[in-house]
């Protein structure tokens, strides 16, 4: 049973039981919460997420993880079914956190057991932190999409207005909209850490060329724009965005029928060092402790902006820094 008010902290957890584990792996569970109700029906959001009702019977309990479901790979899901039904407890892997309920009086110790099953993968603690998804996202049933952004839209004429800056308006052919879970997760999770330094993110919508290889590969990929396999540039060996539309013309994929392409990403740049060209870079320079938010004595900037071929570029040297947002198709 939980215990009382006494032995719990502000998220609800057994202080005595879990509060250890918690610190050990620097989870937070301050979105935690309980209702001693049970499910009765659900219908879908306008979000496509499955709205659960509870009927109140005193009896049974439910409670949550701050976990998205959709991260959970299939043998580990198998794995949280049996610890679940070792409690009889009953999971719900159709919402966006890991919804369980049972039993009031078995209710708190299958909670640590399942914390402590997704803590054996040795997940990073930000694996835990409840995922907001774009508002224009669609529901999806599968873990990346492209969808189509319909012409005269406002997120069309978003997209429109950034593109037509440099390049003739005319020449726009399509917008497709990435939707990959895993890469938006990993790109949330380091708003939040760019946060915890202390500043903000700067979050700028930017143009990246893949020039020969192919979007797929970035936008239906686990690591996105990947630092692997990135060239030594003028600002060193990072990820390339600019500004104007029309400088990442020059390195667009060539695709069907004429067109070519290029991304429109979401790239935070946080805390920004200008510089001049300097190919021996491979992180941003280290703050000066003055300018350190954080109070970390070795506080690196976020990324680095330069100026190239009429544009400015921003570099960022971390995968999770940059999200494909946009595949657009034009004509030349």
């Amino acid at each position: 049973m939980r215990a009382s008010t006494d032995q719990l902290d502000h998220s609800g957890f057994n202080l005595d039981d879990e509060s250890q584990v918690a610190q050990d792996f620097g989870f937070d569970f301050s979105g935690l919460r309980n209702n001693s109700v049970a499910p009765a029906s659900s219908r879908r959001d306008s979000a496509g997420f499955q709205e659960v009702k509870w009927n109140d019977s005193g009896k049974t309990d439910q409670d949550f993880l701050p976990v998205d479901p959709a991260t959970i790979p299939p043998l580990q899901r198998e794995a949280l079914e049996k610890v679940a039904a070792g409690f009889g407890v009953q999971l719900s892997w159709d919402h966006p956190n890991l919804f369980f309920w049972g039993p009031k009086a078995i209710l708190e110790e299958a909670r640590t057991g399942l914390l402590k099953d997704l803590l054996s993968t040795k997940q990073e603690p930000a694996s835990l932190t409840v995922v907001t998804y774009p508002p224009e996202w669609i529901p999806q049933t599968r873990s990346v999409e492209l969808v189509d952004v319909k012409q005269g839209t406002p997120e069309w004429n978003k997209v429109a207005e950034h593109f037509g800056k440099t390049v003739p308006l005319h020449k726009l052919r399509q917008v497709q909209r990435v939707q990959n879970k895993l890469l938006w997760k990993k790109f949330a999770n380091e708003r939040e850490t760019i946060g915890m330094k202390g500043g903000a993110t700067n979050e700028r919508l930017l143009f990246h060329g893949t020039k020969l290889t192919k979007p797929e590969a970035i936008y239906h990929g686990e690591e996105g724009f990947d630092m692997r396999v990135s060239n030594n540039g003028m600002w060193g060996a990072g990820i390339y965005f600019a500004a104007a539309s029309l400088y990442s013309v020059a390195y667009a994929h060539s695709a069907a029928r004429g067109l070519s392409q290029f991304f429109l990403a979401s790239v935070i740049t946080g805390d920004t060092y200008r510089s001049q060209p300097d190919n021996r870079l491979r992180m941003p320079p280290t703050k000066p402790s003055t300018k350190s938010k954080s109070g970390l004595k070795n506080e690196r900037y976020d990324s680095v902006c330069g100026s190239s071929g009429g544009s400015d570029i921003f570099i960022v040297y971390d995968n999770r820094k940059a999200y494909p947002s946009y595949l657009i198709s034009f004509a030349m």
